[in-house]
């Protein structure tokens, strides 16, 4: 009878755990191919095999279509993190492009865990990876949280990735958070984070000190690792809360547009080439709260880092004017401010790489930059007409490949035509005849025999006052 009433307990504890993960954990999971090696990762390409990855963290992934996780997680609040503190996840998962969609949190049944996302602990690489409209929440009675939509710690590297749903840290009704870190892409950066963005609204409650940031709350170096930051931005609204009555301790709530806190006394954490055009809040209860365009706090390195003095900065429910306003809440670091209009020419990023990182995309982001890494289709930019011929801009086309440029008259005869092999992007110039032509053509083939188009036209003409302009296509 003993034996019969253990092996009954033992199944209740099964079930129970499975429950705990939500439907996608019944049963192992293949994946869709691979072997999990560097030149042959696993292939992941449903919730099922995502929530799979747990079970091998030191293996290789990619991720080979969208995945949706809506019917998945709905109304599960046990989604464990992939990795911890004592077993991280040391592989490399890349997304391919790929995005996971809807991808939920609410956290409540296992207190024992405060580090919160995707991935609890990140000591490996993710790459390549959008979480496009989810909501990842967590509300336990834990008495610190640390929380990202790729990762709740990131201490190795996560690169092209970006996070477009929201994140929040909110508070336990019964025990008092000390520390709550809350960001965009993870919630505490030791290691690298770059060309990532986030557009999804961060939030951070915490009874002692509150941490939010569009890319990462806390931004903290070790004798271990360095938290690095470059070549990100934000553009999702912020917001940081700290219900502290200690003045004497003088904890605060700390908000900024890269990262809640850029903590980092004894080695070192740049933030570099980042920007932000997203709102900034932070309230506190005895008035420690600081907002900052890119960091709420920050003691040591920042540079070439740009935020936008026309959006808002609210302390304590008190909207800042212009005057007041900071890029660095605590007034440390050295960033600079732009306008809405400022931020949409290139000329004013000192240090930033438009040739290969940053690029301009017509119809996208409001106008501001955006990175060339989530942007990988052959494109034409921007056709120019000069004395020799028209200058084409062109944008992700291989060597090879051939671009066209054809000049018409009014009555749409063809006078001229010019082929030029590509070798490399950027600014190509055509020595084609212009004459009296009114309508300049251009398009990218993938070979001359084989006249593919590998991206639409793009079409300009010259209109009665003898400027040029945009007929058919989107330069982007």
């Amino acid at each position: 009878m003993k034996k019969t009433i253990t092996s009954v307990l033992s199944v209740i504890i099964v079930i129970a755990g499975a429950l705990m993960l939500g439907a996608v954990t019944a049963g192992a999971v293949g994946f869709a191919g691979g072997d999990g090696s560097e030149g042959n990762p696993y292939q992941v390409s449903t919730p099922e095999q995502l929530n799979e990855v747990r079970n091998y963290l030191d293996a290789h992934f990619i991720q080979i279509n969208d995945i949706d996780m809506e019917t998945a997680t709905v109304n599960f609040e046990g989604w464990l993190p992939m990795g911890n503190y004592g077993k991280p996840f040391i592989g490399t998962y890349d997304g391919g492009g790929f995005a996971i969609n809807k991808f939920r949190i609410s956290w409540k049944p296992i207190p024992q865990f405060f580090l919160v996302g995707l991935f609890g602990v990140n000591g490996g690489t993710i790459k390549n990876l959008g979480m496009k409209d989810g909501y990842i929440s967590e509300n336990s009675s834990n008495s610190e949280v640390t929380i990202g939509s790729i990762a709740g710690y990131n201490k190795g590297t996560i690169s092209n990735c970006y996070n477009t749903g929201v994140v929040s840290a909110s508070p336990s009704l019964t025990v008092m958070r000390n520390t709550s870190n809350a960001g965009g892409i993870a919630g505490r950066n030791d290691g690298v984070i770059e060309n990532c963005y986030n557009s999804g609204d961060v939030v951070s409650f915490a009874d002692r000190d509150s941490y939010a940031g569009g890319i990462t709350g806390s931004n903290i170096g070790t004798n271990s690792g360095v938290g690095v930051i470059k070549n990100c931005y934000n553009t999702g609204d912020v917001f940081s809360s700290s219900s502290s009555t200690i003045s004497a301790l003088r904890y605060a709530a700390y908000a900024g547009g890269i990262a809640g806190g850029n903590r980092v006394p004894l080695y070192g954490g740049p933030i570099e080439n980042c920007y932000n055009t997203g709102r900034i809040s932070a309230s506190g209860l005895i008035s420690n709260a600081y907002v900052g365009g890119i960091s709420g706090e920050d003691i040591y390195n920042t540079s070439n880092c740009y935020w936008n003095i026309d959006s808002d900065q609210i302390r304590n429910n008190i909207p800042l004017e212009n005057k007041n306003k900071k890029g660095v809440g605590n007034e440390s670091g050295t960033t600079t401010p732009l306008t809405s209009e400022e931020m949409k020419d290139k000329n004013n990023y000192k240090g930033f790489d438009f040739n290969t990182v940053w690029r301009f995309k017509s119809g996208v982001n409001d106008g501001y930059p955006v990175l060339r890494a989530f942007y990988t289709k052959p494109e034409i930019l921007s056709i120019t007409p000069d004395g020799s011929g028209v200058t084409v801009n062109i944008d992700n086309t291989p060597a090879g490949s051939v671009l066209v440029a054809a000049v018409y008259d009014g009555r749409g005869r063809m006078l001229a035509v010019k082929y030029e092999t590509i070798e490399q992007n950027g600014d190509i110039p055509v020595p084609v005849d212009i004459g009296s032509g009114v309508k300049i053509k251009a398009m990218l083939w993938d070979g001359i025999n084989t006249i593919k188009p590998l991206c639409e036209a793009a079409t300009i003409i010259k209109d009665n006052t003898g400027n040029w302009k945009l007929a058919t296509g989107n330069f982007n």
